[in-house]
């Protein structure tokens, strides 16, 4: 779901050959490239948020968890 939302994301800009670059998006081989972008983008969001602080929440539950 998350990848179909980024391709239509992506094809919603392009002007020209929207269809062939949809075709293109859709195959596997750009499908799988895409999935890692989007894990990538989590990993380095959650990232920020950890160097932020906002993991304060996380390690109440692993101490509440430890009891």
């Amino acid at each position: 779901a998350e990848i179909s939302a980024e391709i239509e994301n992506m094809t919603k800009s392009a002007t020209e050959n929207k269809d062939e670059l949809n075709k293109f998006l859709n195959t596997p081989q750009a499908r799988k490239s895409i999935e890692q972008v989007l894990i990538t983008r989590k990993t380095i969001q959650r990232l920020v948020e950890i160097a932020k602080g906002s993991n304060m929440n996380i390690k109440k539950t692993q101490k509440e968890e430890q009891k």
